[in-house]
């Protein structure tokens, strides 16, 4: 069945009335001559907020730079074993700098200038304040070893343990070090069972390590045999290879 399709004409009303496009031009025309102030206002703020975070950006490079440099001459100074000028280098770093990486890292070395140089309360005061906010595992690490390499120096056996019980807990390079220290210093504080048990602890979880002998020996001095199987392996590792 045929449809019928009805043909609508457009009136002369219709006609004058603007489209959506028109009006959408006309409304934003008005919108913009009523408000020009505040868009030139905005737009000037959005050009002075890029401008400062750029001036910024640039300046804090310019002050990486500043202190990479700085940094660089007191290591230079340490390594020339000029502790003293050395000292006076980090401690800067560390003073303007602290915001910064580099400013927290020079409390370290700080640290390791005084106590080559024989200072060792100041460089036991560095240490302190550096090490509970150490960022690196590994210079936590040697920071509380130094710390408690310092107190066994300065006779305080608690506080070296202390210092050694915190090294020991951190995974690294330095860890089987703090842990024999650890157990050393127990022992010459008379605390056997602790020592024992820092000892048998160390062979237990460093079964292959190249002191594993000199802890056995230690644990017969305090009366005490190593864990089951430490010893079977230290003699394994004691046997020449077959031909």
């Amino acid at each position: 069945m045929a449809t019928t399709r009805t043909t609508h004409r457009i009136n002369r009303k219709e006609l004058r009335q603007p489209d959506e496009f028109q009006t959408f031009i006309a409304n934003a025309e008005d919108f913009l001559v009523k408000n020009l102030t505040q868009v030139l206002v905005s737009a000037s703020i959005v050009l002075v907020a890029g401008a400062l975070a750029v001036g910024i950006y640039y300046y804090e490079i310019h002050q990486d730079n500043l202190a990479g440099d700085a940094f660089y001459n007191a290591i230079a100074e340490l390594n020339n074993k000029n502790y003293g000028q050395a000292a006076t280098d980090f401690q800067k770093l560390a003073d303007n700098y602290s915001n910064r990486e580099v400013g927290r890292l020079a409390r370290f070395y700080l640290g390791s200038a005084y106590f080559q140089d024989g200072q060792l309360d100041k460089a036991r005061d560095a240490l302190i304040a550096y090490a509970p906010d150490a960022k690196d595992d590994l210079f936590a690490s040697m920071a509380y070893d130094d710390l408690g390499v310092i107190y066994e120096k300065q006779g305080d056996l608690k506080k070296a343990q202390g210092a050694y019980s915190q090294a020991a807990q951190i995974a690294g390079p330095q860890q089987t070090r703090a842990q024999l220290q650890l157990a050393q210093v127990m022992a010459r504080q008379g605390d056997k069972a602790g020592a024992i048990a820092a000892y048998q602890s160390f062979l237990t979880t460093n079964p292959f390590s190249p002191d594993r002998q000199t802890v056995i020996e230690a644990l017969a001095e305090l009366g005490a045999a190593p864990p089951a199987g430490a010893e079977a392996i230290s003699q394994l590792m004691r046997k020449p290879p077959k031909p």
